[in-house]
């Protein structure tokens, strides 16, 4: 529905929404997560890294699924990203995924 009403609005015309889960992963590929001091992180197509890296580290926080935003965010050290709302030396673990197949991050523990 939001983007249906993105899509309705007139050219330039600024629109605020906020989700309070990730939106679905539609077209995803592949990726891999190297966290420094290891370990690497298969995150496979149609899932998140956020999902992929709680897999093996339970402990990662999020707040994405209790409708805030922000907690998953993490530094970003190698890689670049896309659909990542971060901001610059970020990732959001729950919506990032690599541009060329791996990126690194550090989860500050």
């Amino acid at each position: 529905m939001i983007e249906a009403l993105r899509r309705a609005l007139p050219a330039g015309q600024r629109f605020h929404s906020e989700r309070f889960s990730p939106p679905p992963i539609r077209g995803g590929r592949p990726f891999t997560v190297r966290i420094v001091g290891g370990p690497d992180v298969a995150v496979p197509a149609d899932r998140t890294a956020l999902d992929a890296v709680r897999a093996l580290r339970p402990d990662v926080p999020y707040s994405c699924r209790q409708g805030f935003c922000g907690t998953c965010h993490v530094r970003l050290v190698e890689g670049t990203t896309v659909g990542d709302p971060a901001g610059p030396g970020l990732t959001a673990l729950c919506v990032g995924r690599a541009t060329d197949g791996t990126i690194v991050v550090d989860l500050g523990r």
